[in-house]
């Protein structure tokens, strides 16, 4: 099965310095319709709490996405809707990349619970805080199969310089995807750079 790693760094950085660092954090050049469009029905969600921001539902507003420190110009509640207008039963894995405080971990319960009951048609799992991969919130249906069985294979995460550049990488291995990759009875095999 497709899937998109970092599937919201197609935005752009929220400071000027994030163009500075873009090699650093881009994973995915192309925005949501076109990795549809390529066969992606697995998406790698990362959502920030905003400073400031009530802690409401307010279509969205208080969450941002990111990869690590950098923020995005990309609102992940709107980009879920996207995803779900154009994919009948996708999979969208839910991470808080930042949360350095419980408030922004119980609004992140409080998010992934509106995200299951207004999306029921979505397959979603994660749940999980990045720092320490701590579980803060079980989708229903989802003993945690789903994140072991749908592991995403990131080329660009199995070499050090992979890690490190993996808008570099993913270049220079874009002809690399096996032919596979499309199977649906196959794990995530996660494009960097679609």
């Amino acid at each position: 099965m497709k899937g998109s790693h970092n599937s919201l760094t197609y935005g752009r950085p929220c400071r000027w310095w994030g163009w500075l660092l873009l090699p650093l954090w881009r994973c995915q050049r192309r925005g949501l319709s076109a990795q549809i469009a390529r066969g992606c029905v697995s998406f790698d969600i990362r959502v920030i709490r905003r400073r400031g921001m009530p802690s409401f539902w307010g279509h969205g507003r208080m969450w941002g996405s990111a990869h690590g420190i950098v923020d995005v110009e990309v609102n992940p509640v709107s980009a879920i809707g996207e995803i779900c207008a154009r994919e009948d039963r996708p999979y969208i894995r839910v991470i808080l990349e930042r949360g350095d405080d419980e408030q922004a971990e119980r609004d992140f319960v409080d998010l992934c619970g509106r995200l299951e009951s207004r999306y029921p048609q979505v397959r979603f799992y994660g749940g999980i805080r990045k720092r320490g991969w701590v579980q803060l919130y079980r989708f229903a249906g989802d003993d945690g199969g789903l994140e072991r069985t749908l592991v995403q294979h990131v080329g660009s995460m199995q070499s050090r310089y992979g890690k490190l550049l993996p808008g570099l990488w993913a270049w220079l291995h874009r002809r690399d995807i096996p032919a596979e990759a499309g199977s649906e009875d196959l794990p995530i095999v996660a494009l960097d750079m679609i």
